[in-house]
């Protein structure tokens, strides 16, 4: 419902779905960051050329 409001609105918004994978894991944990981390500064790379 939430996704849909922001989809209305033209709000970007990002999205962790469940998996069948340890998402307790450190390493788990790690590589969704640093993805997350790796496309916020792609995606500011013209804002922010030193991200």
């Amino acid at each position: 419902m939430a996704l849909r409001e922001c989809v209305t609105l033209g709000i970007r918004a990002i999205c962790l779905l469940d998996t069948n994978s340890n998402d307790d894991a450190e390493t788990l944990i790690r590589l969704i960051l640093n993805k997350l981390v790796h496309t916020i500064c792609e995606g500011h790379s013209s804002y922010m050329p030193n991200c």
